[in-house]
């Protein structure tokens, strides 16, 4: 610990004392002295926080598979949900184009079926009429028979 200590105090002392900019106040620093510094400490590093260091980021790795693998599945279930959705509003409009044509088929029977009926009611008032001339025809026929039938009659009386 001691030489974790001294190194610390190097680094600290290499910084103090560089020179300043004149401009900004900035340091020049040695940066190659401070690299080794750095490594050293590093190196003199317990071990136990180079295992921690190590596990950290293993954690941040998985943390950030699993927050990937949530935001697939979350992208997924949405997928799934909009298709479920999308499929529901096309058997919807199915069913309402369905039922249009069914309320169409129904009145174009209900007119087709008064077409029929109107001009059936037509024939039957056609065929009426002509059974009326022909009875009309009869009787006249009859009549004129009858007429002369009792014309002849009374001549010869």
């Amino acid at each position: 610990m001691n030489d974790f200590v001294k190194i610390l105090n190097e680094l600290e002392s290499e910084i103090k004392d560089s020179r300043r900019s004149m401009l900004g106040g900035n340091r020049y620093i040695d940066e190659g002295k401070c690299m080794d510094y750095i490594l050293t400490l590093k190196s003199l590093l317990p071990q136990e926080i180079k295992e921690a260091q190590i596990i950290l980021t293993e954690k941040e790795n998985i943390m950030r598979e699993a927050e990937d693998y949530a935001s697939h599945l979350i992208s997924d279930a949405k997928a799934k949900a909009n298709k479920i959705l999308d499929e529901s509003e096309l058997t919807k409009q199915a069913k309402y184009e369905a039922n249009q044509i069914i309320d169409d088929a129904k009145e174009q029977s209900d007119r087709m079926i008064y077409e029929t009926m109107d001009s059936l009611m037509e024939l039957l008032k056609d065929s009426e009429n002509k059974m009326i001339d022909i009875i009309n025809c009869v009787r006249d026929s009859k009549n004129t028979i009858l007429d002369e039938f009792q014309n002849m009659y009374n001549k010869k009386q």
